[in-house]
């Protein structure tokens, strides 16, 4: 079952009660979240179970590397505002022969991620989470999960 959040209520939430939306600390079911610190990120990884560490990407904006069972996955922030992020990027890379057909059949028919060939010749799964429209907590966490699951699948794919 599908809920939907009608944002008129949340305004009138937010102005009657003095509610805010903008953090995954807050409590509640159906609590919607437009941006995301590194620190709250690394939490929910905490939560499902992987370790983590935190550190600067190539551009000195914050960033963790997730180790997901067997697999090392990259957590890059974009959007960043006052250390916030609007959308968040999963990257995976395998040193492996790259066999072009199967490359496409990824793509092709994964519906959750996309695989390329890397600047360094490396085999890449990513995908990407727009939060600035507005996620739960619970989104954030699926996507983790899911990312992980193709994570898994792509890795069995290559030869």
């Amino acid at each position: 079952m599908c809920r939907y959040v009608c944002t008129t209520g949340v305004v009138w939430l937010v102005a009657t009660f003095g509610l805010t939306a903008s953090a995954f600390a807050q409590e509640g079911p159906m609590t919607i979240c437009k941006s995301a610190d590194v620190f709250e990120l690394e939490a929910i990884c905490e939560a499902l179970g992987y370790t983590s560490e935190r550190g600067p990407d190539s551009a000195d904006d914050p960033m963790l590397t997730i180790h997901q069972g067997d697999y090392v996955v990259a957590l890059l922030l974009y959007d960043l505002r006052d250390g916030r992020a609007g959308g968040i990027h999963l990257r995976a890379s395998f040193e492996a022969e790259v066999d072009y057909e199967a490359m496409n059949k990824w793509n092709r028919d994964e519906r959750r991620s996309r695989a390329y060939v890397g600047d360094d010749g490396d085999a890449v799964v990513e995908n990407d989470l727009d939060i600035a429209g507005g996620v739960t907590e619970e989104t954030v966490r699926s996507f983790f999960a899911r990312f992980g699951e193709s994570v898994a699948r792509f890795a069995d794919s290559l030869p």
